[in-house]
């Protein structure tokens, strides 16, 4: 990973070089087992899993605004909640499609 600050300090930009490709120090072909283990402990190391604290703020107010929006934390699921909790994520989904189902009758 290379990090490069540019004309802009508040933004951090990485660039993502795959294990056996391009300028990658050992060549050879990488894996998709490599490259997930490679990204996760980049994110880990970087404090790149948590959301920015505006986050919440923006997310607070999008709910206000919509009249059937319902918010709902999937915590320790990181930002991709359907892929590493997707049972619970289901059934969250389901809970609210069903009431604002109920809601529309």
């Amino acid at each position: 990973m290379r990090s490069s600050t540019g004309s802009r300090r508040a933004f951090r930009v990485f660039t993502y070089d795959r294990r056996g490709h391009s300028q990658s120090e050992r060549p050879g072909e990488g894996s998709i087992e490599e490259d997930v283990a490679d990204l996760a402990a980049f994110i880990r190391t970087n404090r790149l899993a948590q959301s920015p604290p505006f986050f919440g703020v923006v997310l607070d107010r999008i709910a206000a605004a919509l009249p059937n929006a319902r918010r709902h934390t999937f915590h320790g699921a990181r930002h991709v909640p359907h892929l590493t909790a997707p049972k619970d994520y289901v059934q969250v989904v389901s809970e609210f499609l069903e009431k604002v189902a109920v809601g529309s009758r």
